[in-house]
């Protein structure tokens, strides 16, 4: 089931993030910020993954996408793709680490072009791809 966390369930969403990104982590502040744009993937009691987006420019962006480790490669991040692609607008943007093969294959896959990147866009440094998918 894909659905808003708690506020009591924040902090496992804190620790998915901290154990799937070493840089540019999104801070507990953040969630607590956002929990209305934020939806979990819910199974068995266990929340598997989650997503943070947004309304910008009249597009919807995300911000972060995250699965627990133990869960990778199962579907949950498909799952909560299909959910963000399913907000009624016509244009979806995003920024992706180019070293992050298994996210930029997913999200090629569900029609995202690259059209831009960012230099220095990740507190390491690192240049983000940005991309962009029309319906």
């Amino acid at each position: 089931m894909i659905r808003n966390p708690k506020i009591s369930e924040l902090f496992k969403l804190y620790k998915i993030e901290r154990s799937q990104f070493k840089f540019d982590r999104l801070s507990i502040f953040s969630f607590l910020k956002y929990r209305s744009l934020i939806y979990v993937f819910e199974e068995d009691q266990i929340i598997k993954g989650y997503y943070l987006a947004y309304e910008e420019n009249s597009s919807y962006y995300l911000e972060s996408i995250a699965v627990n480790y133990k869960y990778v490669n199962k579907g949950v991040g498909k799952k909560l793709l299909n959910h963000f692609l399913s907000y009624p607008c016509d244009n979806f943007t995003l920024h992706v680490d180019p070293t992050n093969t298994v996210a930029l294959n997913l999200y090629r896959r569900y029609g995202f072009n690259i059209i831009g990147y960012e230099v220095s866009f990740y507190e390491n440094g690192n240049l983000a791809l940005y991309m962009e998918k029309c319906k």
